[in-house]
């Protein structure tokens, strides 16, 4: 799975800046701009309320058990039978025990939309508990479908791996960056387990060629590959109220605001700032903090539509230009390297994703011809992929090696260096190497 704690704590910590605890009631009562409601409209889209899955997933964290305290979440990521005999026995119950609970997110996934009301701030409203829920129901829902492949059942199988990969989608769009970083592990844990199967079991060629045809489908619906309007619209409700106001919509953060804010600067990154930072961080002013505000998003609007690999051709360096940019506002310099960082994680998932269908439409094709294509391309040729994936690192189709009666498909991963496969990391690794896809890496 995709590790997206740290991520998600350093863009809540640093949206967050103590709002919800400094704001009076009156203040929260007389903002200028209703943001929140903004951004519950953006997300509602004016479709009707039969159409949400909001409900069903409630009614899903209501009835969820929780795993045992004494038991490891990581081994639901390893295929059943390397578990002992004891925590498989654990598992299956823990899964039985949610049946009803994951009846109802099935329900939900089949949706077309998922939205909630935030009646208060952003960030006060996002419950995590409910988001680790979403977590913890998509690994009882991978694991169920090992135990369905192992029996044979990859009906059973490939359905449940649809549902997480709906569910996924649900939480993309216009969503909190947290909402759509658990979306994007969600995905990538059913993208692994579907590489496990296929590696394990011998499902079905139209069993495969009908989970091909869905996952194309749940693909074509994902959209942009993550949207920054929830946390601009945020960061505009927090330049409202943190900030005084002048008359002419200019103003200076407010001292004792500033104090908590450094305080909680302290606590993240565990260091102390000089007094010269402080000074720069008193500094601020409403009007241009909002006008950095704005060109930032716009321009992470931008890179959205490139990928790491045309950014890394095209030597356009994000990192530094968002640095230059953002300059010494020490508000929102503190986001960037975390959006940076999310961007890189969902480009990944597609790929994933990608790479996956792909494998798929490389087994249809062996069991119609008798052995793997000699180029990769002659897979859409023939009709069994609709176009070819590309490798978000290299912005070019992903690497495709027939080998004797096997094959090997990577991505060269995020040093854009093609290594052949050679030098491996782990899909979710930060390490130089390439990204392997198949051969599948052993869970342990």
């Amino acid at each position: 799975m995709l590790r997206i704690s740290r991520i998600a704590v350093i863009i809540v910590l640093a949206l967050a800046v103590d709002y919800g605890r400094c704001m009076s009631e009156t203040e929260k009562r007389t903002s200028k701009v209703n943001y929140v409601e903004q951004f519950d409209k953006l997300n509602k889209a004016g479709r009707d309320e039969s159409l949400n899955a909001a409900p069903y997933y409630q009614k899903a964290f209501d009835l969820y058990v929780e795993l045992p305290d004494d038991f490891n979440s990581s081994d639901l990521k390893i295929w059943p039978d390397e578990l002992d005999e004891q925590k498989y026995k654990a598992v299956k119950e823990w899964i039985t025990a949610n049946s009803s609970a994951l009846k109802q997110l099935q329900t939900g996934s089949t949706k077309s939309g998922y939205w909630i009301e935030h009646k208060e701030q952003f960030m006060v409203s996002i419950v995590f508990p409910e988001l680790s829920k979403f977590r913890g129901l998509a690994l009882a829902l991978n694991f169920r479908a090992k135990l369905y492949a192992i029996e044979g059942d990859f009906e059973r199988s490939f359905s449940d791996l649809i549902v997480c990969c709906r569910l996924g989608n649900h939480l993309g769009g216009p969503k909190t960056a947290v909402e759509q970083l658990v979306g994007i592990a969600v995905k990538s844990i059913s993208t692994q387990t579907a590489f496990e199967i296929l590696n394990k079991t011998k499902p079905e060629v139209k069993i495969m060629k009908r989970f091909q045809g869905e996952l194309e489908d749940i693909c074509s619906e994902s959209g942009r590959v993550f949207d920054f309007t929830a946390e601009k619209l945020f960061m505009y409700d927090n330049i409202q109220g943190i900030f005084t106001d002048d008359g002419k919509g200019d103003g200076y953060m407010k001292e004792e605001q500033i104090q908590k804010d450094l305080e909680g600067m302290k606590e993240l990154m565990g260091e102390e700032f000089s007094e010269p930072e402080k000074e720069k961080y008193k500094k601020l002013k409403r009007n241009e903090t909002l006008s950095l505000a704005e060109k930032l998003y716009a321009y992470l609007e931008e890179i959205c539509s490139e990928t790491p690999g045309q950014l890394h051709n095209e030597n356009k360096q994000p990192e530094k230009i968002i640095k230059e940019m953002l300059e010494d506002n020490f508000l929102l310099n503190l986001l960037s390297p975390a959006f940076l960082k999310v961007l890189d994680l969902a480009w990944r998932e597609r790929t994933h994703t990608g790479a996956l269908l792909t494998t798929i439409a490389l087994f249809r094709y062996k069991a119609d011809k008798g052995s793997f294509p000699e180029e990769i391309s002659q897979l859409v040729s023939g009709g069994y992929l609709k176009g070819m994936t590309i490798d978000a690192y290299s912005n070019k189709p992903l690497i495709y090696k027939k080998v004797k009666d096997d094959f090997v498909l990577y991505s060269v991963g995020r040093d854009f260096d093609d290594d052949k496969a050679e030098v491996r990391v782990k899909i979710t690794s930060d390490g130089n190497g390439d990204i392997v896809f198949w051969p599948v890496e052993k869970s342990r």
